[in-house]
C-alpha cells in the first residue's frame, strides 16, 4: 500500500542524548534530497539497535510536505505488525546521521519518542504501516528555544553591509582627494605655462629672443618642469633656491639684445664715418 506516513516534523526537539535542536523546512528538504540519492533503503527496526538486528520493513521513499516528513514503507513483517497490534510497540522514532541521512525508523516500546505529538504507530489489516498523527502536545511541553540561526544571519548581513559601506566611503574619499590633487597639479601647470609664455613674449619684445625660437624655448621650459618636478636650485650664495626654469628665463632676460632685432639708424652720408659700436651684435 503506497500510503504516505508522517515520520518526523519541524520544531524544537530533544533527542535521546539530551541534545536540543530546532528543525526547519530546509532540514526536511535536505533529508529528502539525501534519501533520493541513496544506494540502499533504510530499514524499519525495533527500537534503535546498535548491532545488526533484522529489518522489519523498509523505507521506500520520503517527501517533505507542510513541515512534515512523510514516508512510504514496503515489506513490513508480520512480526512488526503483530507487535504493534498487541500494544508492545506504540510509537515510532526516526534516526539520522549528522549529515541528515536516514539510518532507520525505529518502533518504540518502553522508551518514549524524542519527537512528541506524532501519535501511535499502528499496523492495519492490509499490512500497510500507518501513523496516527496528533499535533496536540503534552500538557506541559518544554518551551521551544528561539531559532538563533536567523538572528545570527541577520547580524552577519548587517556587519557585512556596514563593512561594505565603510569601504565604499573610504574609496570615494580617496577618489575625491586624488581628483582634487590632480586638479591642483593641473592648475599649477597651467599657471606656470602662462607665466613662461608671458616672460618669453617679453624676451621677444626686448629683442633678446627671436620669435621663431619662442616654441622651442617654451618646450624647453616645460621639459625642465616635467623632468625635475619643480625642483629648486641655487647657483650663487645668498640668491636663494629657485626652479630651474626661473634661472633659465632670468639668464635669458639678463642677456644682451639680439643683433638681428636691432633697429639700425639711417645709413651715414657719403664720406661720414660710422660711429656706432656693432661689435655687440657680432
Amino acid at each position: 500500500m503506497n500510503k504516505w506516513i508522517n515520520i518526523f516534523k519541524t520544531g524544537t526537539h530533544t533527542d535521546s542524548a539530551g541534545r536540543t535542536r530546532t528543525w526547519t523546512d530546509n532540514d526536511l528538504e535536505k533529508i529528502t534530497s539525501y534519501y533520493s540519492q541513496r544506494t540502499e533503503d533504510a530499514p524499519v527496526v525495533f527500537g534503535h539497535p546498535k548491532g545488526n538486528d533484522p529489518a522489519q520493513g523498509w523505507i521506500k521513499t520520503v517527501r517533505s510536505k507542510d513541515g512534515i516528513l512523510q514516508a512510504q514503507f514496503a515489506q513490513v513483517s508480520d512480526t512488526a505488525r503483530i507487535a504493534m497490534d498487541n500494544g508492545g510497540y506504540k510509537y515510532g522514532s526516526l534516526s539520522l546521521t549528522p549529515e541528515l541521512k536516514i539510518r532507520h525508523f525505529g518502533l518504540l516500546g518502553a522508551v518514549p519518542p524524542a519527537v512528541k505529538g506524532l501519535g501511535r504507530v499502528e499496523f492495519r489489516d492490509d499490512g500497510g504501516l500507518t501513523v496516527d498523527i496528533n499535533f496536540n502536545e503534552p500538557d506541559n511541553p518544554a518551551p521551544e528555544e528561539p531559532d538563533m540561526t536567523k538572528e545570527l544571519e541577520a547580524k552577519l548581513a548587517a556587519a557585512e553591509k556596514k563593512a561594505a559601506d565603510e569601504q565604499a566611503a573610504r574609496e570615494k574619499a580617496e577618489a575625491d582627494l586624488k581628483a582634487k590633487d590632480e586638479e591642483t597639479v593641473k592648475q599649477e601647470a597651467e599657471r606656470r605655462s602662462a607665466d613662461h609664455a608671458a616672460r618669453v613674449d617679453k624676451l621677444i619684445a626686448d629683442g633678446k629672443l627671436l620669435p621663431a625660437h619662442k616654441d622651442k624655448v617654451l618646450a624647453f621650459c616645460e621639459a625642465m618642469d616635467g623632468e625635475n618636478g619643480g625642483k629648486e636650485m641655487s647657483f650663487s650664495e645668498g640668491e636663494g633656491k629657485k626652479p630651474l626654469t626661473e634661472h633659465f628665463l632670468n639668464f635669458m632676460a639678463d642677456g644682451k639684445s639680439h643683433g638681428l632685432l636691432h633697429e639700425f639708424s639711417a645709413p651715414p652720408a657719403q664720406g661720414e664715418a660710422v660711429t656706432e659700436d656693432l661689435t655687440q651684435y657680432v
